[in-house]
């Protein structure tokens, strides 16, 4: 079952779905590069996705999940 839930503002949300999922050139390719000029980084992935910065443009960041995995990112 696909679901869709709020991204939380927690390292694991930064490190383990966002920036494993940016490092691999598939996923890249569709989000594009100058996203991350100075290369996919922790730190430029935590930059970029900001849980409280996007809530405060207006964007609302969110996990897809299936069955209770995390399996993609959407805003």
């Amino acid at each position: 079952m696909l679901s869709f839930r709020d991204m939380r503002d927690e390292e694991d949300e930064y490190q383990l779905l966002l920036l494993r999922w940016f490092q691999n050139p598939l996923v890249l390719e569709w989000f594009g590069t100058e996203d991350f000029p100075g290369g996919v980084t922790l730190d430029n992935v935590k930059r970029k996705y900001n849980v409280p910065f996007r809530l405060y443009e207006g964007v609302w960041p969110c996990i897809l999940e299936s069955d209770g995995r995390p399996v993609g990112y959407a805003q």
